[in-house]
């Protein structure tokens, strides 16, 4: 069942520590100290500036959300990313969580923090899903995980779409998504912008009845050419004329067992799509 969240007020609060240099005489040896700077980001009923190519209405659907939650912050080719699930009032009926907003600002070489970045309304934003127009059907996102790999950061995140039209009963349907997101240099003033890509999963067909993205987890880049990431895997049992769940898991008891699988995405197969 999805989780309802009740806080309004909570954003990424971010602290940035520049280096100080010592005064005086020895003003050009090392630093001796740090400053530190904060921002915050994803604040509820913010204006935001969006990010070249968005879409009109995005600024009205931002300040739609009630609040975001799931925070995280990555960085990939000179770019911070940060990334926030946004919850809405819209309908409560069917979960809160169902968009995964981005916020990004270039660093350059990484060798000098810009001044600007303190700032929030210097951070582009961006609507990395796209929320679903068909009626009947929401589509709700849960526990997304970012994995960077070069210029491109990989996000897998669980999703679940509750179907109300044309149904004598709401019927769920349960799934994963692999959007990836790239950082491309542009040809004005040597900048960069990230875009976003929804893409296939590369993974073979399995006996489970439900494949979830870990809550609290994250993925890894091993070697050369794969991401990893962990993942919940339920599987339906019978015994006599009831139907039961089984969650594999040593620690629970013997009708509820939790199993960890590994989904290995392949980053060379990702470039082709």
């Amino acid at each position: 069942m999805p989780r309802h969240v009740f806080l309004s007020s909570a954003v990424l609060l971010l602290f940035l520590f520049v280096p100080l240099l010592a005064r005086g005489s020895s003003e050009a040896a090392s630093a001796e100290g740090t400053e530190s700077k904060e921002v915050e980001l994803f604040k509820p009923r913010e204006d935001v500036v969006p990010a070249d190519g968005e879409e009109e209405g995005i600024k009205a659907r931002y300040k739609s959300a009630s609040s975001f939650q799931g925070s995280s912050l990555v960085e990939a080719d000179g770019v911070m990313v940060a990334l926030a699930l946004a919850a809405y009032n819209d309908d409560g009926s069917y979960g809160t969580y169902t968009d995964i907003w981005a916020k990004w600002h270039p660093y350059g070489d990484g060798s000098k923090m810009p001044k600007d970045a303190a700032s929030d309304n210097h951070w582009k934003t961006q609507l990395v899903t796209k929320p679903s127009a068909e009626e009947g059907h929401h589509y709700v996102v849960r526990s997304p995980k970012a994995v960077v790999r070069g210029n491109k950061i990989f996000v897998l995140a669980s999703n679940f779409t509750v179907i109300t039209k044309v149904v004598s009963a709401p019927v769920t349907f349960w799934g994963l998504d692999l959007i990836v997101g790239e950082v491309r240099k542009t040809a004005e003033n040597d900048g960069k912008q990230v875009s976003w890509k929804k893409t296939s999963l590369p993974m073979q067909q399995h006996l489970w009845e439900r494949l979830e993205a870990v809550d609290g987890s994250r993925g890894v880049a091993v070697g050369g050419s794969t991401i990893v990431f962990p993942l919940l895997a339920t599987k339906r049992a019978y015994e006599g004329n009831e139907e039961k769940k089984k969650r594999h898991n040593r620690l629970h008891r013997h009708l509820l067992r939790r199993q960890w699988r590994e989904l290995e995405i392949s980053c060379a197969s990702c470039d082709r799509q």
